[in-house]
């Protein structure tokens, strides 16, 4: 994650495309880019449609040769189940020049061309679909040069009105909600400076190192699941009557689990697994300290 703070070098790049590329390139999180997604949409509808038309005159060719086998004369009939039985016989036709032959021939090799750029397309809209979303923090931090050094004119001035249509090729494991607590309130504090061209403003980069933060959130996490377990079993052996503490076993587990829940990107089976280890910890030490 990156942001916008004070210092600069006087290294600078050409205005426009050059700056703009030397900016993305400055932290992964800045690989932002368009999705084009009704763009796409209509690109593989047209895709779609060519190999719609093929399979409509493959199916006519069908059609037409079932009529010849049912009705044409015999030397008909008998070349035409041949081809349609037989690849060899379809290209010696070819070769003797049959227009039949020649026409269904033909047509193959258009579907196999428009089926292949088809699937290819569908291939790349997937992948290129399944690209996260910008981090938000660092969005807003490019928005912010974007719409303050203006590197690009016209149309491409209005690169980044759609944030929905927005991916980035880089974004990752989306954070969890302590990552990003960490990141907004202490994140200056373990920046990392770095050197950018004086042009793009009063501020200087500096970035959230993720093995920092990854190191932080793995503390974080080790002290409060340590606290919540330690303060409920001082609680407990302060507690006498039974009902009590497993009321108090009960508060904890929620606790426990809200904070497993909340503030982490644990899967659901995850979530159920810590959280049945923490009651069971409880409830035995509630057993023998019974």
């Amino acid at each position: 994650m990156a942001d916008l703070e004070s210092n600069s070098t006087p290294l600078e790049y050409l205005e426009g495309y050059s700056d703009l590329a030397a900016f993305k390139a400055s932290d992964t999180q800045f690989s932002v880019w368009r999705r084009f997604d009704r763009l796409g949409a209509q690109n593989l509808l047209y895709y779609e449609a060519e190999v719609q038309h093929l399979e409509f005159e493959l199916e006519k060719l069908d059609e037409d040769d079932k009529n010849i086998i049912r009705t044409g004369s015999e030397s008909e009939k008998i070349g035409t189940d041949a081809r349609a039985r037989c690849w060899e016989v379809l290209v010696i036709q070819v070769d003797r020049g049959d227009e039949k032959a020649i026409e269904r021939l033909d047509l193959i090799m258009r579907l196999r061309v428009a089926m292949k750029e088809y699937e290819k397309a569908l291939l790349r809209r997937n992948r290129i679909s399944s690209f996260g979303k910008p981090d938000h923090n660092s969005f807003l931090a490019f928005s912010k040069w974007f719409r303050t050094r203006v590197p690009l004119r016209d149309t491409g001035f209005h690169l980044l009105d759609d944030e929905d249509d927005l991916c980035c090729a880089d974004a990752g494991e989306a954070p969890d909600r302590l990552s990003s607590l960490i990141q907004r309130h202490l994140g200056y504090y373990v920046r990392q400076n770095k050197q950018i061209p004086q042009s793009w403003g009063e501020g200087q980069l500096y970035y959230y190192p993720t093995e920092r933060i990854a190191w932080i959130v793995a503390i974080l996490s080790v002290l409060i699941s340590t606290i919540l377990l330690i303060v409920a079993i001082v609680v407990l052996y302060f507690v006498k009557p039974m009902g009590t503490r497993l009321g108090i076993v009960a508060a904890f587990t929620v606790m426990f689990t809200a904070f497993i829940g909340l503030l982490t990107n644990a899967r659901r089976a995850e979530i159920f697994g810590s959280t049945a280890a923490y009651a069971a910890v409880l409830v035995v030490f509630v057993s023998v300290s019974n």
